[in-house]
């Protein structure tokens, strides 16, 4: 008994406290200021490390020339595989350097069009937004604890606990979105200097990559948009429901669902599809075919099978590691 009239005196005290503290605190449109601040702060970003970027291209790329046209003057090509070459050479800088005077526009351009591509499936001009799925938490906690009545303590509480525990799943929606948006601009403005990195054919793979990383971000942003904009729609309807009548503990046991099946997916399906593009859902067949898989003996011009952990003779060994699958 007195568990229990000490838990109902701490929901007491909890309830008046939500309820005297939940409309001083604006939280509307928090998360959208933070990202409009990054945003504006990163865009300045571009300006000096474009001048160390630029730098490095052109060291790269007087470095490339003397080792490409001196093996031309050593291994005494004629006059029209020189000039081959040498168009070739300078088409490929121009190609990067056209990267890497545009390459935060492009990136900016990709990331822009893959959101506003996913808004548009969804019937919206606006799009999705971080904070768009804090507040209509923040409205439900707000309302059920509006709606706390001191004469059913134990339902109250459990009924705010609900509410809480949604903001908080809803939190890590928006803060995975957030994360993603944050990345795209880091990646746009202070990854610039990656693509100073292609001005060698040594480390033109990682000028590259670049662009790989950017349209990978990109759709991993157009996946998330098109879920959360999905799991929102059915959201809504029961949050209409709370919003104009009196909040039931069904109704936010059904939101809490909604919120973590919404959590879970944003967390899957970005990432699976981005590895198209990034080729992270490949590296797992290619271990394991390279671990577990057929290979083919040049030896004996026969096909193993096997995980190689088993002892052979030595040109054996070399047949079953020469990693040539099917």
């Amino acid at each position: 008994m007195r568990i229990v009239s000490k838990l109902t005196f701490l929901g007491m005290i909890f309830l008046f406290s939500v309820n005297a503290y939940a409309g001083q605190l604006d939280s509307s449109g928090l998360l959208d200021t933070l990202l409009d601040k990054f945003q504006q702060v990163a865009s300045t970003w571009s300006l000096v490390i474009g001048d160390y970027a630029n730098w490095l291209f052109w060291g790269l790329v007087l470095i490339s020339m003397v080792w490409t046209f001196g093996m031309l003057a050593m291994q005494g090509e004629g006059l029209i595989n020189a000039l081959a070459e040498i168009v070739r050479f300078f088409a490929v800088i121009g190609f990067f350097y056209y990267l890497l005077i545009n390459g935060p526009a492009i990136a900016q351009s990709i990331i822009n069009s893959m959101r506003q591509l996913a808004a548009n499936a969804l019937g919206t001009s606006t799009g999705i937004s971080p904070s768009s799925i804090v507040d209509i938490a923040f409205v439900i906690l707000t309302k059920v604890s509006s709606a706390a009545s001191i004469w059913s303590p134990m339902i109250s509480t459990i009924m705010i606990t609900v509410a809480i525990i949604v903001l908080v799943v809803m939190a890590l929606i928006a803060i995975n979105m957030l994360i993603m948006l944050v990345s795209a601009w880091v990646l746009c403005y202070a990854g610039v200097i990656l693509l100073g990195f292609g001005g060698s054919k040594w480390t033109s793979d990682i000028a590259i990559n670049y662009l790989h990383t950017v349209l990978s971000i990109g759709i991993q942003l157009f996946t998330m948009t098109l879920i959360i904009g999905i799991g929102q729609s059915f959201i809504d309807q029961y949050f209409s429901i709370i919003k104009n009548d009196i909040p039931d503990l069904n109704s936010l046991i059904v939101l809490l669902l909604a919120s973590i099946i919404l959590l879970v997916l944003t967390n899957k399906l970005p990432l699976l599809l981005s590895g198209v593009v990034g080729g992270a859902s490949l590296q797992g067949d290619r271990w394991f075919w390279s671990r577990y898989g057929y290979w083919r003996c040049y030896y004996c011009n026969q096909w193993r099978w096997g995980n190689g952990n088993e002892r052979y003779s030595s040109s054996q060994w070399w047949c079953f590691r020469s990693k040539s699958s099917i």
